[in-house]
This record gives C-alpha cells, sequence and structure tokens, in this order.
C-alpha cells in the first residue's frame, strides 16, 4: 500500500464515527478527504488497506503513549495503573476508529511481520504484568491472557461508559482502572 496522508485517515475516522464501517467505500474516502477516488485508487489504497492504517495509527498513538511508563522506575503496579490510564487516553482519542472495530475480527498489520492489531494493543501490558510478577506488586498467573483481558476490559468499559452513559472520562478511567486491577492486588 502506498502511504495515505493524515487528511485521507482523518477522513476514514470521520466516516468510522458518524456510520461504522458499513459507510466505508472508497467513494465516501474520496468525498470525506475532499480528494478523487481516482487519487485514491492510483495510490493503490484499499478500504482494508484503510482500516489497517487506521488501527495501526491507534496502535501507534498508545505504544508512544505508554514508552515513558515502560521506561519508569518504580514497581509494576503503579506503572500498570499508569499505562491503563494512557490506554483510556488513546481511546478517548481514537474512540470511533476502536468502537467500529469492537466485533472484528484481528488484521495482519501489512509490513509488520507477525504482528496484528491485537497484538499491538496487548503487548505492552503484557510486559507490565511479567515485570510485576517479578517484584511482587502484582498477582499474576497467565500474563498473555490477563493481559488481554485488563487491556480490553478497561479500553471496551472505558468506551462504554464514556459512550453510551456520558460518564466524565476521568471519573471514568478511575472506576474502570479499579475495576480491571482489583484481581491483580498482592
Amino acid at each position: 500500500m502506498t502511504i495515505v496522508n493524515d487528511d485521507v485517515l482523518d477522513a476514514v475516522a470521520r466516516i468510522l464515527e458518524r456510520e461504522g464501517l458499513r459507510g466505508l467505500s472508497i467513494s465516501a474516502i474520496a468525498e470525506e478527504a475532499a480528494v478523487s477516488r481516482v487519487t485514491l485508487h492510483r495510490r493503490g489504497v484499499s478500504v482494508d488497506d484503510l482500516i489497517v492504517a487506521v488501527l495501526a495509527r491507534a496502535s501507534d498513538d498508545l505504544r508512544a503513549s505508554l514508552w515513558p511508563v515502560m521506561t519508569a522506575s518504580g514497581d509494576a503496579a503503579t506503572r500498570l495503573r499508569t499505562a491503563l490510564a494512557a490506554l483510556c487516553a488513546v481511546a478517548e482519542r481514537h474512540g470511533a476508529v476502536l468502537t467500529a472495530f469492537y466485533a472484528e475480527p484481528t488484521r495482519q498489520i501489512p509490513d509488520r511481520p507477525g504482528r496484528t492489531t491485537s497484538f499491538e494493543f496487548i503487548e505492552l501490558f503484557e510486559r507490565l504484568l511479567r515485570d510485576g510478577d517479578l517484584d511482587g506488586s502484582l498477582r499474576v498467573e497467565d500474563p498473555a491472557a490477563q493481559a488481554a483481558l485488563v487491556a480490553n476490559s478497561v479500553c471496551w468499559t472505558y468506551l462504554h461508559m464514556r459512550r453510551a452513559h456520558g460518564w466524565t472520562s476521568r471519573a471514568t478511567a478511575d472506576l474502570v482502572i479499579d475495576m480491571a486491577t482489583a484481581s491483580l492486588g498482592r
């Protein structure tokens, strides 16, 4: 896939916000981005390419947001809570994209061999759980499964409470993180 600019990806996100996946077509994306369909076709872009690109953009935002947490000092339990707060902030920024893909299968990310949209969101949380098991600040039995459960429960519950119930971002993040980490405490 040829690289598309942020204007096109922003257009995809706006369509996802308004209409979900059913609204995505090359014609709709071209119109929303104020470019011609022919331009997108000449760039070799497909709707699936754009779907993966907006998911990868959200994933890259999460990784950038988590990097300071991953390299910080302190126990893993504290860093996990900070990381989950960062996840809530990323969910806030990319909510339309994430909710559009709630029930969609994981996708491979081109140019990132062995990487999937799901793994990209879970990997760093697994690392924090492993760290917590080592430093004794978290109770961990299956880091991969628990990371998937914690990250997904925080992300999806956060988005639901924000969008369906209108809770404030701060209150939602605090309550959801408390709920998701309760079983990990020592």
